[in-house]
């Protein structure tokens, strides 16, 4: 132990577990006890800066004491956390924060998460709590794991059926209408999306009515029990701790913007994740050596008639075979990947020509291009000059923090992490992001924000994971290139602690998200 550590010892003792319950308590009965005669409470709000202030610090010192030295990067996260907390307990003030808009849709168990549980459950004890449950876990048979599996599934897919969203935009109810229509073919940034709606939309009525609506959201949810089970498989692969597999299934329950799209959202964005993720995993498996390449490629290659943004991927995708230590057949790989990405993409998109163009190549093309110049200027990418403008930052930033708040956490800890170990595997990971960032930095929503909220959705899971395989997975090197076991070990137990941080401080924020789009029901204006 540090001496400075050792020579302060009496002050740690405001940070112990029973010392934060009984905070925590206190702010639960300040914050939600009393709101109701908050206005006769003085400087009420400074009072619940201060509590908040209390937390932070008491959750510092108890790390602090875990790790036996001062870690910035936590002092960063619960400062960052701190930070957003405050803006959360304020935001129904304002609406320049419109990433914090889930504060204006209390939900009455929201305290118990915010100052309760949810608070309690960051200090190390929880976390030592969880960690040891999980190696538990890791002694059961295979046929317990798989019942456990399909427990947590369910329970999942019980949520998304009671809490489904009742937030359609307008983009929203433009699905519901395109999907009763048999001019699907019209819509080509999504071809093979509008599609399935159509011919599922078509199928079900041969049986009972549904509507479009229906159709579009049983599919959502759907598509999350299918995504989540291949992250499932996908943390599997990458790593056999089971207890990093867990915090890595929180980061992805703790995302807010893609997990509200499971709950019935009406949007074509779920159905682009169920191609993704396949495609990831066989990404994966090929870099480790368990399969071809032929697998990622014909899900990749749906994926990207699912939705066309799947192209900024593209670079990652067609240097994966160069990104492959375990492969000696890189160009074959590369020759492979690429034949069977053109022949699919000739498939679908000759098939269109054919019966729905009539063969007119200059017809085809001509819609193509009118399908992505949209919205008032008709402009697809933002001008230059808009690049660096306040207005559009500060979007980007309120859509990165309503998509995904542990992401926003980690970023920074992340890309210094990055620059330190990157190997092959992890400069995939991060093309990966990198590419889908490129989008979002540079492309011109239509409807803008904050109603394209769900445009990026698919950022999370390429963010998440890139994260999840540099602070668990990358080889921790010295700067000079030697590996040291010890430093590896103590990196490994460290990155767990930060994302089990990130993951669980931002679950009430979650649970928040999905009541607002679930008990307030509107059409986006």
């Amino acid at each position: 132990m540090e001496p400075h550590i050792r020579n302060h010892i009496g002050l740690y003792r405001i940070a112990t577990f029973p010392a934060l319950c009984f905070s925590a308590g206190i702010a639960f009965l300040f914050v939600e006890i009393l709101p109701l005669r908050r206005e006769s409470i003085p400087h009420f709000n400074a009072v619940v800066t201060v509590l908040e202030a209390i937390l932070a610090l008491q959750l510092i010192l108890a790390w602090t004491r875990r790790h036996d030295r001062f870690s910035i990067p936590i002092i960063y996260l619960f400062s960052f956390l701190y930070c957003f907390r405050i803006l959360y307990s304020q935001a129904q003030q304002t609406s320049a924060f419109w990433g914090l808009r889930a504060a204006e849709a209390h939900n009455p168990f929201l305290g118990f998460l915010w100052y309760g549980i949810g608070i309690v459950l960051l200090h190390p004890t929880a976390f030592s709590f969880f960690h040891h449950g999980c190696q538990q876990i890791t002694a059961w048979e295979k046929w317990k794991k798989t019942l456990g599996l399909a427990g947590w599934l369910l329970a999942l897919a019980v949520c998304f059926y009671f809490f489904f969203s009742q937030h359609i935009t307008r983009d929203g109810a433009d699905w519901i209408l395109r999907t009763t229509k048999p001019v699907w073919h019209l819509y080509m940034r999504e071809p093979l999306t509008i599609g399935l709606y159509r011919w599922i939309f078509l199928a079900a009525n041969h049986i009972t009515y549904v509507s479009s609506y229906q159709v579009i959201s049983f599919l959502s949810i759907i598509s999350g029990i299918w995504s989540l089970f291949w992250l499932h498989r996908l943390f599997q692969c990458m790593t056999p701790d089971f207890f990093s597999r867990f915090v890595g299934w929180l980061l992805t329950l703790a995302s807010g913007g893609m997990m509200s799209l499971f709950f019935g959202h009406v949007e074509v964005y779920p159905i682009f994740l169920t191609g993704l993720v396949p495609a990831l995993f066989y990404a994966v498996e090929y870099q480790h050596g368990n399969r071809s390449i032929m697998p990622a490629a014909v899900l990749f290659s749906i994926a990207f008639l699912l939705h066309l943004s799947a192209g900024w991927l593209l670079p990652a995708f067609f240097l994966l075979p160069f990104l492959n230590d375990r492969s000696d057949h890189r160009l074959r790989d590369f020759c492979i990947f690429g034949g069977t990405f053109t022949v699919v993409q000739i498939l679908w998109w000759g098939g269109l020509l054919v019966f729905f163009y009539d063969s007119d190549w200059f017809r085809m093309l001509a819609r193509l291009r009118e399908t992505f110049f949209v919205g008032p200027d008709r402009a697809m990418f933002l001008p230059y000059w808009a690049w660096l403008d306040s207005f559009h930052l500060w979007g980007l930033f309120n859509e990165y923090l309503y998509l995904t708040v542990p992401g926003c956490m980690l970023t920074p800890i992340v890309l210094r992490a990055f620059l330190i170990n990157r190997n092959r595997e992890s400069l995939f990971w991060f093309l990966l992001f990198a590419g889908y960032f490129l989008y979002t930095f540079f492309w011109n929503p239509d409807r803008g924000f904050p109603e394209d909220w769900d445009l990026f959705s698919p950022l999370v899971p390429l963010l998440l994971l890139f994260q999840f395989h540099v602070l668990l997975l990358a080889n921790v090197r010295r700067r000079n290139g030697s590996t040291i076991p010890e430093t590896a070990d103590r990196h490994h137990s460290t990155s767990l602690a930060y994302l089990y941080i990130a993951a669980f401080s931002a679950l009430p924020f979650v649970f928040a998200q999905i009541w607002y789009h679930h008990s307030v029901p509107f059409i986006h204006q």
